[in-house]
């Protein structure tokens, strides 16, 4: 957790200048996870990346120099940062848009999809190997419409890019959150940092 006001106020000022520049309802979540930062690597990375507390944008080849890294290996953290900020994103929102519908949580939300035979689906991404996909309509038939309605209210998107964005982001939210075969139990702000 941090308790130190400066350390807080940057990171409150790093997600204040994400919000110009990628997905805001991410940057928005970045700043509310501010005890589970990214790695400092990560985050010095995306700072130079997105020219943030600086005059000047650096190339992939330029922050590689800095880090001994090649600029494939920099775009890969970039993206795989920008990705882990999205993740959370969509967790945060999707377990308090859970908590006030009937299916209540995470796990409700499975049960619901496997009583929709999407029963292969969930259990690749309990499982170990690869998270079966899951499109926006087929979240949409298992939940129906007046889920949908009521899960769309928390989002910071339109009914069908919250559809959207969940069945993108689900198989790979549920895979880290169960590396027992198991879904660990959920909060709001809680990410599983030792499975990044």
């Amino acid at each position: 957790m941090l308790d130190n006001p400066a350390e807080v106020a940057e990171i409150m000022m790093f997600a204040n200048h994400l919000l110009r520049i990628v997905d805001a309802s991410a940057a928005r979540t970045f700043a509310s996870i501010a005890s589970q930062p990214l790695t400092p690597q990560e985050e010095r990375i995306l700072r130079m990346w997105f020219t943030i507390d600086m005059n000047d944008g650096r190339s992939l080849k330029e922050i590689g120099l800095q880090f001994g890294l090649a600029p494939r290996e920099v775009q890969k953290i970039i993206h795989k940062a920008m990705r882990e900020l999205k993740h959370r994103s969509v967790y945060n929102q999707l377990i308090a848009a859970l908590a006030n519908t009937n299916l209540k949580d995470m796990q409700g939300l499975l049960d619901k999809l496997e009583q929709s035979q999407l029963g292969k689906q969930v259990s690749s991404w309990l499982g170990k190997g690869k998270n079966l996909p899951i499109t926006a309509d087929q979240l949409r038939a298992a939940l129906g419409n007046d889920q949908v309605q009521q899960l769309a209210m928390y989002f910071d998107f339109a009914m069908d890019k919250m559809l959207a964005v969940t069945a993108e982001n689900l198989p790979d939210i549920v895979d880290k959150l169960s590396p027992n075969g198991k879904l660990q139990p959920l909060v709001v702000g809680y990410w599983p940092i030792a499975l990044m």
